[in-house]
């Protein structure tokens, strides 16, 4: 039997450097993601995985689009 748990978690710790270029570079982030972005004091947010999930591949899109336009 797999016991799959929708509610598993991931933290996440970012600088501020990195909670601005999240917010400024990433327009298309969830509002639920961006909230917790911009008003994280200590830079610590607490995703589900697959929020998580979502933000990396969001993250790695724009690096990916920026490298090409550099």
């Amino acid at each position: 039997m797999v016991a799959i748990n929708p509610h598993r978690t991931r933290l996440i710790k970012l600088s501020p450097q990195e909670q601005r270029a999240i917010l400024t570079y990433c327009p298309y982030i969830e509002s639920s993601i961006s909230y917790q972005i911009a008003n994280s004091i200590d830079g610590t947010i607490r995703l589900p995985d697959y929020e998580a999930n979502k933000l990396r591949a969001i993250i790695d899109e724009q690096i990916s689009r920026l490298d090409n336009e550099g």
